[in-house]
């Protein structure tokens, strides 16, 4: 018996035992919303997925909210077989499955789902992702809630667009993005995704844009200087005297530039 032979055994298995224990009338509800509380804990919060995944024992699968949480714990845990069935069954109906958790936990619960989804790296995970994404966005406004939650899920929405190719979207998440996020590496790749993704999709000016602020607000961003070094020079229109003239203000700013492979390998390729 090979290795995922065994691990499908082992989750019937496991699934078997769940559903014995539930129909014994060993799990009751206030018991199963608290170990459904504390998985959402575990994945969401400290990261720990197989104390996760352990929370869950006992809880019967004709739950689908817990049919998926523990689909998505067992997919962070590197065990996608099962979320990528659910993802390919039908879409996920969302009034179905906040009919089967308590209001208090569907926010936590969806994020949690769309932690999961991402490992998975498929369009139909893509676009279940957004969708949870767009729900989570409307609970936040109309309840309110952290920076931080929308900052996570906000991300996740803008790399499921760059995944079935929506690179102006994208875009323009990562723009709202910067509005939320404070520490300054952070905002720097937030900047070069803003630009990446605005050059996919043919808007140069707005990636120019996007690129040019960064360098003014983030004076250490050495990969912000290059790849505006880089447009330029791409670009016929604009003047190579100016496109030199740029270069060296950016070496003048940060003489250690010259030492940065990405820019040693850009003068060879634009002969700077």
């Amino acid at each position: 018996m090979d290795s995922e032979e065994s691990g499908q055994m082992e989750t019937r298995n496991e699934d078997r035992e769940d559903e014995e224990r539930e129909a014994d009338g060993i799990m009751m509800s206030d018991e199963r919303e608290l170990r459904i509380e504390l998985a959402i804990l575990y994945i969401l919060n400290v990261e720990d997925y197989a104390k996760g995944l352990n929370c869950l024992r006992g809880i019967g699968s004709e739950y689908i909210s817990v049919r998926n949480l523990r689909a998505a714990a067992r997919a962070l845990l590197g065990d996608k077989r099962e979320l990528r069935q659910l993802a390919e069954e039908s879409e996920m109906g969302l009034r179905e499955l906040e009919e089967s958790i308590s209001e208090e936990q569907i926010l936590g619960y969806y994020q949690c789902l769309i932690k999961g989804y991402a490992v998975l790296d498929t369009e139909q995970a893509s676009r279940i992702i957004l969708s949870l994404g767009e729900y989570c966005m409307e609970r936040l406004e109309y309840d309110g809630g952290e920076d931080n939650a929308e900052v996570e899920i906000r991300r996740y929405m803008a790399e499921a667009l760059e995944k079935i190719g929506e690179f102006e979207e994208a875009a323009r998440i990562c723009e709202e993005l910067l509005k939320l996020e404070e520490d300054d590496s952070k905002r720097d790749d937030l900047y070069c995704k803003t630009v990446m993704l605005y050059e996919e999709c043919g808007q140069k000016n707005k990636a120019i844009n996007a690129c040019v602020r960064g360098i003014e607000e983030l004076s250490d961003s050495e990969e912000l200087r290059i790849m505006h070094i880089r447009m330029l020079y791409e670009d016929v229109s604009v003047d190579r005297a100016f496109c030199a003239q740029i270069k060296e203000e950016y070496v003048r700013q940060m003489p250690g530039l010259q030492e940065n492979e990405e820019f040693q390998k850009l003068q060879e390729e634009c002969s700077l």
